[in-house]
């Protein structure tokens, strides 16, 4: 191992390791809850991602006028319950949908927040036809478009 072709972060973690220990599990479902439980047991400083399911969310859709409102909660309303990945995959859609109704407007002039990983739990966009965008953002929540 060469340390050019590798992040310090992988080289820490290497010299950090005591020992292997392999653990067989007969389906690969058991492995997945194996995982997640040493993870929530250990909390190993180098792995973040996880593998456990996150809380659903439920989200809120309102059009006031020219105004699309959104809103993501963990409390039951709206449509849902969705998976807990929504709020990633929210934040690239509404970015989409602001382009596409303006498409001239500097980056810098998009909602605060709205390029964070994670977009805000509550988000106001003006659009030219808020309904019509509310009513895709249902269908797209339910899986009906």
């Amino acid at each position: 191992m060469t340390h050019e072709k590798n992040p310090k972060r992988t080289l820490h973690l290497v010299h950090r390791i005591h020992r292997v220990e392999l653990k067989e599990c007969a389906t690969a479902q058991g492995a997945i809850e194996l995982e997640r439980v040493l993870l929530l047991e250990k909390r190993p400083t180098f792995n973040r991602a996880g593998v456990w399911q996150g809380d659903p969310w439920w989200l809120n859709v309102e059009a006031a006028g020219a105004t699309l409102n959104l809103e993501l909660a963990r409390e039951e309303g709206g449509t849902g319950p969705l998976p807990s990945a929504i709020r990633y995959v929210l934040g690239s859609v509404v970015r989409c949908l602001y382009r596409a109704a303006w498409p001239s407007e500097p980056l810098t002039d998009y909602p605060h927040g709205l390029f964070d990983v994670r977009v805000p739990l509550s988000l106001s966009l003006r659009l030219l036809n808020a309904a019509e965008a509310a009513e895709a953002f249902r269908a797209f929540a339910d899986g009906s478009l």
